[in-house]
């Protein structure tokens, strides 16, 4: 609801000016007595005593019924409302008799001065609001424009609100950060009547946050209530309310107008973009401070991986390792068996993948490590992991992992396999590719399980590929697979190459057909060459 400002006679003729112009009346009109009447009925200008005794509220509701030009009579005298525009300002009373073309030419000249009057004071008045709007803007700008704390913003709006609409109540209320009604985030009080702001003000706070404009609340419409109006405007940004700001001024002070509303409009505006703007500030310091945990983590768990290849006579590794985050899942070990001097060889793949398949793969490289140093066989080995993951675990995440022993000197390969993808092993006898067949459990998901144990020759001029599922099912922008084929096809290819060489081409191939399409799961790839 709009409220205009009532402007009485005193703001638009001073008295001086009616008491000359009303005597210059009665220089040409001896006889007429005229007084000029306030909007209380009180006299301004002119005669005293012409309407004694009359009731102005009375007097009041009846001159507003009547047009232009139109009078009342009462107590002897005629009564002439004075408009501008659609306001009345005031009244003009004249005695009977009274001369009829000299009162018209009076009230002809009153109206027309009014009416420039009140031109000349809205122009001022504009031009005063546009002055403390733009100050109020400069001043915000210093303020709550520079504020990047979003819990701080709420009271510099009541304290900015305060220079330019004081009010008895201030308030700001936004919903919580999961949503829900609103709350009192920042509040000014200087009369204790918080609780009665927010109750009077239940209805408009409800029909603002659903249209998303301001409104003002005066007298008629505030039942029981110490308040003589009350205004409300939406603090928003780009469309989305983020909180509202309300104003209560007691019964007897005066009413909020458009003014106010649009000057509180302008300050919520630019609240709504500063709240915005610090949310984002804070989402940016939370992510970069996540950023750097996770770089820590990243060098870590890369720590946790070997920093070199075994270096054994007539033998050649190769390793490549990419998260699809930060930190991953996968890992790769390889470690000298104390008591044989063969070399352990392990692949694993965490299910899931980021900070806790990364905090589960540290987990099950230090069990897995242990463990076979210890000296048990392949299938020994996970056996006893999957039942420490089962017991220790309480994560549901689960492990699949391959774990070989290779002794260098007889090319015999003894391994088992936790639900890992299938080794493959290229043949330079055949020149191709074969798959090591070799079946098991997917380790911490189930009890009571027992793996299996297979062993296969590496004969000279043979390369052992062990991989996660991150190379086999990596996908382009079709959704298709790079699958198990087109992996046998690259090894077929160059499986007669050095490690190295073989490695360089597999990752070629995967990156070539994923193309530009996000890398969905980390991959590891490790190669075993016997060369002489």
């Amino acid at each position: 609801m709009n409220v205009v400002e009532k402007v009485g006679l005193n703001r638009l003729l001073e008295i001086a000016q009616a008491e000359r112009l009303l005597a210059d009346f009665r220089k040409i009109a001896p006889e007429s007595q005229v007084a000029l009447l306030r909007l209380d009925g009180r006299l301004y200008a002119g005669e005293a005593g012409l309407l004694e005794g009359v009731t102005w509220e009375t007097l009041v509701e009846e001159i507003e019924r009547l047009e232009n030009g139109q009078a009342i009579t009462r107590a002897g005298a005629k009564v002439y409302p004075l408009w501008v525009g659609k306001m009345l300002v005031g009244a003009l009373a004249a005695a009977e008799p009274a001369s009829g073309d000299h009162l018209t030419f009076l009230l002809d000249f009153l109206k027309y001065h009014l009416a420039q009057a009140f031109e000349k004071r809205e122009m001022a008045r504009e031009t005063l609001d546009r002055y403390r709007e733009i100050n109020l803007l400069y001043h915000i700008g210093e303020t709550i424009g520079a504020c990047l704390e979003p819990d701080e913003i709420p009271h510099l709006v009541l304290k900015e609100a305060q220079r330019v609409i004081p009010a008895s109540v201030r308030l700001v209320l936004q919903p919580p950060k999961e949503g829900g009604e609103l709350e009192i985030k920042a509040a000014v009080d200087e009369v204790g009547y918080q609780e009665n702001l927010t109750r009077a003000a239940r209805t408009l706070l409800s029909q603002v946050s659903r249209s998303g404009q301001p409104d003002i609340l005066v007298d008629g419409l505030l039942d029981n209530s110490p308040f003589g109006s009350i205004l409300c405007a939406p603090i928003k940004a780009r469309e989305r309310m983020l909180g509202i700001v309300l104003l209560g001024r007691l019964a007897g002070q005066a009413v909020f107008t458009a003014s106010d509303e649009k000057l509180l409009m302008a300050l919520a505006g630019q609240a709504g973009i500063a709240i915005e703007k610090a949310w984002l500030h804070h989402q940016e310091i939370k992510r970069q401070r996540m950023e750097e945990e996770l770089s820590i983590g990243r060098k870590i768990q890369l720590s946790l991986l070997p920093d070199a290849c075994p270096e054994i006579p007539d033998w050649e590794f190769a390793v490549a390792y990419q998260a699809a985050q930060q930190v991953g899942g996968d890992y790769y070990d390889y470690f000298v068996l104390p008591e044989t001097g063969n070399l352990g060889l392990v692949i694993a793949d965490v299910t899931g993948k980021g900070v806790p398949a990364a905090l589960m793969m540290a987990f099950s490289r230090a069990i897995m490590r242990a463990e076979s140093l210890s000296g048990k066989r392949p299938s020994a080995v996970l056996n006893r992991v999957n039942r420490l993951i089962l017991e220790d675990s309480r994560s549901r995440l689960f492990l699949t992992g391959l774990y070989a022993i290779l002794d260098p000197k007889t090319g015999r390969l003894t391994y088992s396999n936790g639900g890992h993808e299938q080794p493959m092993l290229y043949r330079r006898a055949e020149n191709k590719c074969q798959v090591l067949s070799s079946r098991g459990f997917m380790l911490g998901a189930f009890t009571d399980i027992q793996m299996e144990e297979y062993s296969a020759e590496i004969a000279p001029g043979d390369q052992l590929i062990m991989f996660t599922d991150g190379i086999t099912e990596a996908r382009n922008s079709e959704g298709e697979l790079f699958s198990d084929e087109r992996l046998r096809e690259v090894v077929d290819a160059h499986g007669s190459s050095s490690a190295a060489e073989l490695l360089s081409e597999i990752v070629r191939a995967v990156n070539e057909f994923v193309g530009d399409h996000p890398q969905a799961d980390d991959f590891t790839l490790l190669l075993v060459k016997r060369s002489g």
